[in-house]
């Protein structure tokens, strides 16, 4: 199995450590099998880092998983059409589903912000049979409702 965590500022920031925190004990990853983004208004601005870096670390990482199951963790500021992880930084649903539709095995999305069912209109994207849970929230300084259930689900997949 491989996660990708991404977390926002502020807040967020935490709830991605726990996240990763939980991916290592209690579901057993190494630390190779998860990446972490967290992210910073200094970078994005300063250092030219943006979405198409993180549409970039998605496919790489989806690339070389193969056909292992997929976690991905968002946390972070949400909007209708996407994440604005930083308020000036936007990363839109679209692109993220049609980068999922290329992974063959199942993949878990965790969605940890405003707005996160509005991620369900973009399923229609995914061209192949990929399995993909929801799990949303739209509570700030806590893992909110449904993210729980997913926690059970990715500790109930095999880690590879």
């Amino acid at each position: 199995m491989r996660a990708l965590i991404i977390s926002g500022t502020d807040d967020a920031q935490q709830l991605g450590l726990e996240f990763q925190s939980y991916l290592r004990g209690q579901v057993g990853l190494a630390d190779s099998q998860i990446t972490y983004h967290k992210m910073y208004r200094y970078h994005q601005r300063y250092q030219g880092f943006g979405a198409g870096n993180i549409y970039e670390m998605l496919e790489k990482i989806l690339t070389g998983s193969g056909v292992e199951p997929f976690v991905l963790y968002y946390t972070g500021h949400g909007l209708k059409y996407g994440w604005s992880p930083d308020d000036c930084l936007y990363i839109f649903y679209d692109r993220i589903f049609k980068i999922l539709a290329e992974h063959r095995k199942e993949i878990i999305f965790l969605n940890d912000c405003c707005y996160a069912m509005a991620a369900a209109r973009y399923q229609k994207l995914l061209k192949n049979k990929s399995l993909i849970y929801w799990f949303g929230s739209g509570k700030s300084g806590r893992l909110g409702f449904g993210i729980e259930t997913g926690l059970k689900r990715v500790a109930k997949l095999p880690t590879g």
